[in-house]
């Protein structure tokens, strides 16, 4: 005679396992006036022939703009004390205007002179059909981090931010103290109010 043998229980089924494919990075590409310049996996720059570019032929160019030759229209902007303008382009390495034509492109600024992480900044672009843009901004110990899906005339707006020990004078710090002469009777009356006497 045999003994039966123990019910199994049926296997669980599996699900496959989620794909571990990585993230596109950003490439990096050629820069000049910015620390540095990255585009992203989706992103698309074209020539002015129509000519899709890679990274390689790409060049971002940063040129400073003073103040009376900016023609931004500053009114519809929130500007802050200090002001930084410049214009932002696209070419391929020959030196001719491409366009970013979909995604984004990340960019490095340096903060202006004077300036850091610890100050105040707001980024306004200014595109080509007068529309203003404020952009996000990151701001690492290294500069402004802007990533943007167009490229024209950029705003940087700061405030310089000290730290309450650089600020912080005792020779002119309006400090208030209270008059005893003044404050005295009132504190007696107060006493005998509640039977102290």
């Amino acid at each position: 005679p045999t003994t039966p043998s123990e019910p199994t229980t049926p296997e669980q089924p599996t699900t496959p396992a989620e794909s571990t494919k990585p993230e596109a990075a950003y490439v990096d590409i050629t820069v000049e006036g910015v620390a540095a310049a990255t585009i992203g996996p989706d992103a698309v720059v074209k020539s002015v022939d129509g000519t899709v570019l890679t990274a390689d032929q790409i060049k971002l160019i940063l040129t400073t703009v003073t103040e009376n030759e900016q023609q931004f229209a500053s009114q519809a902007m929130a500007l802050k004390a200090n002001n930084a303008y410049y214009h932002i382009g696209l070419t391929d390495m020959a030196g001719n205007t491409a366009e970013l034509v979909q995604g984004t492109i990340r960019f490095l600024l340096a903060y202006p002179d004077g300036t850091g992480e610890q100050d105040s900044f707001v980024v306004y672009h200014v595109k080509d059909n007068g529309e203003i843009e404020n952009m996000p901004v990151q701001l690492p110990a290294d500069g402004i981090v802007i990533e943007t899906t167009g490229f024209s005339d950029f705003v940087v707006s700061y405030d310089i931010v000290r730290s309450a020990d650089t600020t912080h004078n005792t020779d002119t710090d309006d400090v208030k103290t209270a008059d005893m002469a003044q404050t005295l009777p009132y504190t007696v009356m107060l006493l005998a109010a509640f039977g102290c006497f």
